[in-house]
């Protein structure tokens, strides 16, 4: 999650309260993933998935873009 202690403040903490671990990404930044996923690696030993909405709903929208152009 892009800063889980400023602007997702809220956001993190309702996800903390569902037993979710929130860790600081910003997948804009291959520094900031390298860092969270060697954070996660710390914490779990392993990572099953990984979730990106923002890019999944862009590339929803750009397909969506593309086939209405033709």
């Amino acid at each position: 999650m892009r800063n889980p202690q400023a602007q997702n403040r809220d956001h993190a903490q309702a996800r903390r309260k569902q037993g979710i671990e929130v860790v600081e990404l910003d997948v804009g930044s291959d520094a900031s993933v390298e860092a969270a996923v060697n954070e996660v690696l710390a914490r779990a030993r392993r990572i099953g998935a990984i979730l990106n909405c923002e890019a999944f709903w862009k590339r929803i929208l750009l397909t969506r873009t593309e086939l209405n152009r033709n």
